[in-house]
């Protein structure tokens, strides 16, 4: 291993496998290159091989190829952006989706939306399901998880990944509706 220029008593350390650590002189004044050394395991002070993996391109590719809609927007509904599997889900492009935010995606109707955003906003995350409306006016129902964060100018942002479950809820709702009419007639019988 081949230690470059220490900083205080914490040496980045690149091994003979190319990847990178951090080390720890543990004796004061000991030259790094024969001194004890001890790897630290906190995940903060250690640089993994995929530090270089997951660079703006995988990210990149991850938000645009992802096939769960992607929204990130500001928790008072605004819409900064939205990928393509969200303007596939909802039938709309990325300008339209921002230009309506949350108010003219969700239905307004759907008695689930306050209890969904109030839980956000006390926890900073959600997951649950609530209705919006396609640019054809067609009701779908989605599934979304929902985390608020700092992005690096220190507004808050919201991330919100939407997946459509319209076929499996109304599934549910038939099988649901089975189950009742078989115990109604067994409780007739």
């Amino acid at each position: 291993e081949a230690a470059r220029a220490p900083s205080k008593r914490m040496v980045d350390t690149i091994r003979k496998d190319g990847s990178q650590v951090v080390v720890r002189a543990l004796r004061e004044g000991s030259d790094v290159s024969t001194a004890e050394r001890r790897t630290l395991s906190s995940a903060r002070h250690t640089r993994s091989a995929g530090d270089e993996v997951l660079g703006h391109a995988a990210y990149r590719a991850l938000y645009e190829k992802s096939p769960d809609g992607v929204l990130f927007t500001v928790p008072d509904g605004r819409v900064l952006a939205a990928n393509p599997a969200a303007c596939q889900i909802l039938g709309r492009t990325e300008l339209e989706i921002c230009s309506l935010g949350r108010q003219g995606l969700a239905d307004q109707t759907d008695e689930r939306w306050p209890r969904i955003l109030a839980e956000r906003t006390r926890a900073g995350h959600v997951r649950g399901v609530a209705r919006m409306v396609r640019a054809d006016g067609a009701p779908i129902e989605v599934e979304m998880s929902a985390q608020i964060f700092t992005d690096a100018a220190g507004g808050e942002r919201t991330c919100t990944i939407i997946r459509d479950v319209t076929d499996r809820v109304a599934m549910e709702r038939e099988l649901r509706q089975s189950r009742e009419r078989l115990a109604e007639a067994e409780r007739v019988a």
